[in-house]
């Protein structure tokens, strides 16, 4: 047997054990723990087709264009996925009224694997089809049907968040 031959079945083992690796997770474990206990806080907000501001202006950027997301007390809210399904949304260090509750629960799951988000409140189910999950950045997209302007219609909302401490 040639000398190089004789090494081939002992580079094949090598290069097959080096490939296997405890850490390697699947795509849909990944998005879960790229997603999971983590603070998020809002940093855009679009929406397409675009709707009517209060002087009448129509816009798409909601973050920056239209008064009630400029507030403070809207800016800095906190969403969380919890490892345990929960999904819990706060009302960050400031309220835009006192009487609001500060913080309310509802249940989170992955459809799909790991390409969509279910959020379950009761009365009120979301689906957010994600674009970005990497563990810093979660932006998704969902549609919903809103009457902006008095005309009620389909929408789609882009919404970015940022892992914030």
């Amino acid at each position: 047997m040639k000398p190089s031959l004789y090494f081939l079945p002992i580079y094949s083992a090598l290069l097959v054990l080096s490939g296997c690796s405890k850490d390697d997770v699947s795509p849909a474990e990944q998005a879960r723990k790229n997603l999971i206990d983590k603070n998020y806080i809002r940093t855009a907000l679009t929406v397409t087709p675009e709707v009517p501001r209060e002087d009448g202006k129509l816009i798409t950027d909601l973050f920056n264009d239209l008064a009630f997301y400029k507030m403070e007390c809207v800016r800095d809210d906190i969403d969380r996925y919890s490892s345990n399904g929960d999904f819990i949304h706060g009302n960050g260090e400031t309220k835009c009224d006192s009487s609001e509750i500060q913080s309310y629960t509802s249940k989170w799951r992955f459809l799909d694997d790991y390409h969509k988000i279910e959020l379950n409140g009761g009365r009120k189910r979301d689906t957010l089809y994600i674009i970005i999950n990497d563990g810093k950045v979660l932006q998704y997209n969902k549609v919903e049907r809103y009457a902006f302007g008095g005309t009620l219609r389909k929408y789609t909302f882009t919404e970015t968040w940022l892992v914030t401490k």
